[in-house]
Formats: C-alpha cells, structure tokens, sequence
C-alpha cells in the first residue's frame, strides 16, 4: 500500500454551501493527494454531521474500516 494522507478539515462557508465549492475543493485535493502517489485519503466526521457525511457518500468514500477511532470524554465522572 502506498502513502497515506490524512485530510485535516474541509470547510465551505455556510452562505456558500450547495454552489459546488466543496465538491471543487476535494477533487483538486484528491488529484495532489494522487500526485503525491498517496493510495488512500482518511479523516474523521462526527456521525451527528450527516451534511458532511452525506457528502463524502455523494464523493465516492466509504465509511473505514482500516483504522480505529477512539475517544474519550474527559468531563466524565471516573475519566
């Protein structure tokens, strides 16, 4: 497996959304992640952000399976 590039955050204003922007925006990141010879993108969206997870449906991404995501609330009694 090649290069792995982690996508830290893609944000369109909210007046802007629904204009293709963000659509734009991961396709020119996809083609440099390709010009790196990277073979996988990943990055995480909180489940509750089903604009944004519903996006990176309608762009061809599945949900991971390579990786584990853990967290942890720290404001938790017993954290």
């Amino acid at each position: 497996m090649g290069g792995v590039v982690y996508l830290n955050g893609l944000v369109v204003d909210p007046k802007e959304r629904g204009k293709g922007i963000g659509t734009k925006l991961l396709f020119e990141f996809k083609a440099k992640v390709q010009q790196l010879r990277a073979t996988m993108i990943f990055f995480f969206v909180p489940a509750a952000n089903r604009s944004s997870v519903n996006f990176y449906d309608q762009n061809g991404f599945i949900k991971g399976k390579e990786y584990v995501f853990f967290s942890k609330n720290l404001e938790q009694r017993g954290s």
